[in-house]
């Protein structure tokens, strides 16, 4: 699993959706606990509740949603850390995405 990572869902209407956030803060490989904090914290956005979450396997795979590139530029402002910072700065994002939803970025509907 990347960095930052595209994930598509669907709507109760059947609609696609995605979403931008980060990857690697549970789990380096193992998608689940990022899928189920996801699925929780989607409720607020446009088209909830929703079913049906998947990883992409790239970034590409959700560029044909409304607002791809918009989330892509939010995250590409905000270097990764690395080295000793890192596990801080890891663990501090996993809250914030668990507890409220932060850097969560609603990419729309397909266009």
């Amino acid at each position: 699993m990347e960095d930052v990572v595209a994930v598509t869902a669907r709507t109760t209407d059947g609609r696609a959706v995605a979403f931008l956030t980060w990857g690697r803060l549970w789990d380096p490989v193992d998608e689940s606990k990022l899928l189920e904090v996801l699925a929780a914290k989607s409720s607020s956005c446009a088209g909830a509740p929703m079913t049906d979450f998947k990883v992409c396997k790239s970034l590409g795979e959700a560029s044909q949603f409304e607002y791809f590139y918009e989330g892509l530029l939010y995250f590409a402002r905000r270097p990764i850390p690395f080295g000793d910072s890192y596990k801080s700065r890891r663990k501090d994002k996993a809250a914030g995405l668990a507890q409220s939803g932060a850097d969560l970025y609603f990419l729309g509907t397909r266009i």
